[in-house]
């Protein structure tokens, strides 16, 4: 079950990226490291926690 989820995960935002790489403008090297040190990082820290969280909340329930 976690390993469909992890592939899930990882097709949607492959998915995801093609179509925002394909439709935004593109960006230059050094605006997409300051985009990623800006915002791209923060947002990812916050997956980890929510998906740590959702782990660990079914995880307790399923046992």
């Amino acid at each position: 079950m976690v390993f469909l989820s992890l592939v899930l995960k990882a097709c949607v935002f492959c998915a995801l990226g093609i179509l925002l790489r394909g439709t935004l403008a593109r960006y230059r090297f050094d605006q997409l490291l300051q985009l990623s040190w800006k915002y791209f990082f923060f947002i990812w820290l916050g997956f980890c926690i929510l998906n740590i969280s959702f782990i660990s909340f079914f995880d307790f329930f399923l046992i």
